[in-house]
């Protein structure tokens, strides 16, 4: 979902929760970004989606890579947000 980059928060809520009503509780969404800390994460949060590690990216560039990165090397962060159940 690299493309929200170039979205307007109006259009990223939409799609999301149109991504969401086919999502059952649990389910993991990846996003990459072209910045470190997107704005698009807090839309996620309203959603009802938790960022992993505490709204921490998997990765940063320029941290030491971590096993599966994406050697290309195109994007600043990659995360990992899992639909909240209803308990959550």
């Amino acid at each position: 979902m690299d493309h929200l980059d170039w979205m307007d928060a109006a259009d990223i809520l939409e799609e999301l929760a149109l991504l969401r009503r086919k999502l059952t509780p649990g389910a993991r969404v990846l996003f990459r970004s072209a910045v470190k800390k997107p704005p698009h994460v807090a839309l996620f949060e309203q959603l009802g989606f938790r960022l992993e590690q505490h709204v921490r990216p998997t990765y940063i560039r320029g941290q030491p890579a971590p096993p599966l990165l994406d050697r290309v090397n195109m994007y600043a962060s990659s995360w990992v947000a899992t639909l909240r159940s209803k308990a959550d």
